[in-house]
């Protein structure tokens, strides 16, 4: 906390402490929604069922009042913003708004899809992995990468799952001409978009 200044007295440890809260908080969801990682997706569970309550850090004090903490989660998911990603030390956009694809509709909430018209059967692992890839347009994903995504980190299987669900997804769903999946040899996959 010494970056926001000398602390003098406990009203001004209090107030840093949720400039704190709210750094953390942004910083977390705004990492999470640019997929700096993709492993772990239970920061907000962590943090809120926390065992004891505390000023710094956390959700809620002492007397479960809401700390900076839901405001910085809440800037950190608006659906477009600028943030500092420190991993390339660079300033980019976070876009997490729903992106409209034609002739494809895809909806987690309900497990359909929609393709051309007609709906489209298909296990809930397809659904997952085209969903996932088709909410980071022209983003290149390895195949650990959506294997750790889709499946968990603790999955045994090897990546030739992803490439199995991949084909079957490309027999159901033919691609767009803006739109299709595609190989990005040696690396892995991603839900190339033309006009973006």
């Amino acid at each position: 906390m010494e970056r926001y200044g000398e602390v003098k007295d406990i009203e001004t440890y209090c107030k840093y402490a949720q400039v704190v809260n709210y750094d953390q908080y942004r910083s977390f969801m705004e990492g999470w929604g640019s997929h700096l990682w993709d492993w772990y997706t239970g920061i907000l569970i962590w943090k809120t069922q926390n065992p004891w309550t505390s000023l710094r850090g956390q959700m809620y004090d002492w007397f479960l009042d809401v700390n900076a903490s839901l405001y910085g989660t809440r800037k950190g998911c608006e659906p477009l913003h600028p943030f500092y990603n420190p991993v390339t030390r660079q300033v980019e956009l976070l876009n997490t708004s729903l992106s409209d694809y034609p002739d494809l509709i895809v909806n987690q909430t309900n497990y359909s899809v929609i393709y051309k018209g007609s709906t489209v059967d298909m296990p809930p692992k397809e659904l997952e992995l085209l969903y996932f890839l088709a909410s980071s347009p022209n983003q290149v994903f390895t195949r650990e990468q959506l294997l750790d995504h889709i499946w968990g980190y603790e999955y045994i299987g090897d990546t030739r799952t992803v490439d199995v669900h991949i084909k079957r997804l490309r027999e159901k769903i033919k691609g767009n001409d803006s739109w299709a999946l595609t190989t990005v040899w040696g690396i892995g996959y991603k839900f190339e978009v033309k006009n973006i």
